[in-house]
């Protein structure tokens, strides 16, 4: 017997999987053209199926990360490719020539970038990196005051960082780590983000509590959730 679910693995995504009861003794999980499926014995209860899945996370979000990478095209970093800043499309251009220092910058709808003749796609690549980072000291640090205001509690300290496979996380001593590749989306999803991770400065899991939390706050945090399924 099969059926479809989903359960929520981080803050930003909620996994839909196929389940699969067969006649076999042991669960396993398997990855078929994107799609999670996880086969059990007929016998096990949901919640032994829902503790497996959670045991697994990280291997799941590792190889869906795998696949979605092999899937997405690469960016170039050449005039006229098109970049998402808070939720809004940017035209990359380059220019060339005999600058003494190589600058980034938005404005009108481009991101203008300047740099020497030689330069690589990797050194545009830093250069793009690292107007995300400052754009994201700024707009997160917004948000981290608006939620500090609101709710009452604070982190620690609050850090902007890469991470490969979340947008942000919370630790047990009240620090939140902020991805700058959040800066893609508008405001509002950031603003979701950063009350996530300081719903878990209350609630370290994703119980109902949490979610009760989160909801009080940002009824719609689940159309938001969804934004960041999107693939940029």
């Amino acid at each position: 017997m099969n059926y479809s679910g989903e359960i929520e693995m981080d803050f930003s995504k909620t996994l839909n999987y196929e389940l699969v009861r067969a006649k076999i003794k042991n669960m396993y999980i398997l990855i078929r053209n994107g799609k999670v499926i996880v086969k059990v014995p007929r016998s096990i209860s949901d919640n032994r199926v829902t503790d497996f899945i959670n045991s697994k996370e990280d291997w799941i979000v590792k190889k869906l990360k795998e696949i979605e990478e092999k899937s997405v095209k690469e960016k170039n970093f050449v005039s006229g490719e098109v970049f998402k800043i808070l939720g809004n499309n940017y035209i990359l251009k380059v220019e060339r020539g005999d600058f003494k220092k190589s600058i980034v910058n938005m404005e009108n709808g481009f991101i203008n970038v300047f740099v020497n003749e030689d330069s690589s796609a990797d050194k545009i690549r830093d250069l793009i990196d690292k107007m995300y980072y400052k754009l994201a000291i700024v707009v997160v640090d917004k948000s981290v005051k608006m939620w500090k205001s609101t709710l009452k509690i604070a982190p620690n300290v609050v850090v902007i960082k890469k991470l490969k496979t979340a947008w942000g996380k919370c630790n047990s001593k009240g620090k939140i780590t902020i991805n700058p590749d959040l800066m893609k989306y508008d405001q509002r999803v950031v603003d979701y983000v950063v009350l996530h991770e300081f719903c878990h400065l209350r609630y370290m899991n994703h119980s109902k509590d949490f979610w009760n939390m989160v909801s009080k706050y940002m009824p719609d945090y689940k159309l938001l959730r969804n934004e960041l399924k999107n693939v940029y």
